[in-house]
């Protein structure tokens, strides 16, 4: 996954709990597993209760870590591929120019 533009929610067949400020726990009952998300993770996995791209995903992470966005965009870009093979994240759809107009 490597278009900025695109737009990541999570998949509606997972459930998820939140056991401290900074621990998150998602059980996917499709593969029945559960994932344990780490701090970031957790700031990440919180913003999308409405969908966003990836550079609004980095600019959470710039804001709570103190940096520039473009900083975290890799990083960002990662978790979205390893979430979305665990399948608990989807791409939605591509934003296009006039959907910002």
């Amino acid at each position: 996954m490597n278009h900025l533009q695109s737009i990541i929610g999570r998949a509606t067949q997972v459930c998820y709990t939140q056991i401290a400020h900074d621990e998150i726990v998602i059980l996917n009952p499709i593969d029945e597993n559960f994932y344990h998300l780490n701090e970031s993770a957790v700031d990440l996995w919180l913003s999308l209760e409405t969908p966003k791209t990836v550079l609004e995903l980095a600019q959470v992470l710039a804001k709570k870590y103190a940096g520039h966005a473009k900083l975290y965009q890799q990083d960002v870009i990662d978790w979205i591929d390893d979430t979305k093979q665990k399948g608990i994240l989807i791409t939605m759809e591509n934003v296009n120019a006039t959907t910002h107009a």
